[in-house]
């Protein structure tokens, strides 16, 4: 059976929320009829909530209506320890997205280049995440559509 579990950085979800043409859209709103299961922690909760109320309130609603029809669960954050581990490769604040991401998702859909480094692609590819861009999962999207 296939992977199907994609944890959405924040950013990709700010990107959705201000263009429905972009990849980002695209994404949240084809994979869930492909069967795919988003995911996000109470940190990207948080920060996206942060970031629209703060620069683009009118998109609120867009957020809210992306978690209830994309099929999303929202994960607690992970813990002080586990952060640790990830520290090491990626700044801080990066960290609870990567750990959440690898303990339980098949996938890290993201637009922060932080997570595109050589280092944390291979970090994620060995405790088998694979770390993607919209683009990149369109594509992906279409191949098994």
């Amino acid at each position: 059976m296939e992977n199907k579990r994609v944890f959405v950085d924040s950013s990709v979800l700010v990107a959705a929320c201000l263009s429905s043409r972009g990849a980002s859209y695209f994404c949240l709103i084809s994979a869930p009829s492909l069967g795919y299961k988003f995911l996000i922690n109470e940190f990207v909760f948080e920060e996206v909530l942060d970031v629209l109320k703060r620069k683009f309130p009118k998109e609120l609603t867009k957020f809210f209506g992306f978690l209830s029809f994309g099929n999303f669960s929202i994960l607690k954050n992970p813990q002080k320890t586990d952060l640790r581990k990830a520290q090491r490769i990626i700044e801080e604040k990066d960290a609870p997205i990567l750990i959440s991401a690898l303990d339980n998702a098949d996938y890290l859909l993201t637009l922060d280049k932080e997570f595109l480094k050589k280092e944390v692609i291979e970090f994620a590819k060995v405790r088998e995440l694979t770390i993607i861009l919209p683009k990149e999962f369109i594509k992906f999207l279409k191949e098994v559509d």
